[in-house]
């Protein structure tokens, strides 16, 4: 934790609308602490066949080396989806929202729990510096379906016994990333680099006519 990593964090979540959110060190390194903060041996994750290639690899092999398996939908059968992810089923929709960018599509507005940056990208734009966040819309329900969930809702032996859902609140999400995925393998953006994405953010914001 470090204030200018801080500042660059509050400023993406605030664009997306989210109450949490945590900066790492790279676009890869978020999606798959998405995937790690709550995910165990055993699950199973629903995703688009198309994908970026590394997001392709790490669903398609390398987390299942890690006994998580991912059953992929054609991007266009909307509802095959419907029918296996949403609030609804108990089960949240993580959006990697890098291309599109907050100022043009926010998905926590259409019922997105957590969204994805690669911010190398759009967010950056100067091909400097290499990072990733994750936002946490604080709107999942992760009590309500605690036997999906146990890593947050049992407590956690690797940190003093803690129960997440109780100590961290609507915040949970985030709070076990930065805590759990974060602290055990330390994808940690760099301060600078969030200092540049930072002046990067704000061009995309002026480009759109608004200051941040």
């Amino acid at each position: 934790m470090n204030p200018t990593i801080a500042v660059l964090e509050e400023r993406v979540a605030a664009m997306e609308g989210g109450i949490a959110r945590l900066a790492v060190a790279s676009g890869m390194s978020a999606i798959t602490y998405a995937i790690q903060c709550i995910c165990t041996v055993g699950d199973n994750i629903v995703s688009t066949s198309q994908l970026y290639g590394e997001t392709y690899n790490l669903f398609a092999h390398a987390l299942p080396n890690q006994g998580i398996e991912t059953h992929m939908i054609a991007h266009d059968d909307f509802a095959g989806f419907e029918a296996e992810i949403g609030t609804k089923h108990g089960v949240p929709l993580i959006v990697y929202n890098t291309v599109v960018t907050p100022l043009l599509c926010r998905p926590i507005e259409h019922g997105a729990a957590i969204v994805v940056h690669s911010l190398t990208k759009y967010i950056g734009g100067h091909g400097t510096s290499i990072g990733g966040i994750i936002v946490d819309s604080g709107q999942f329900y992760w009590v309500a379906n605690k036997e999906r969930f146990p890593v947050l809702n049992q407590p956690a032996p690797s940190y003093h016994g803690v129960v997440y859902t109780n100590a961290l609140g609507p915040a949970v999400y985030i709070g076990r990333c930065r805590v759990a995925p974060l602290r055990n393998t330390s994808a940690a953006i760099y301060p600078t680099n969030s200092l540049i994405y930072s002046y990067g953010l704000r061009n995309l914001r002026f480009t759109n006519g608004k200051s941040l």
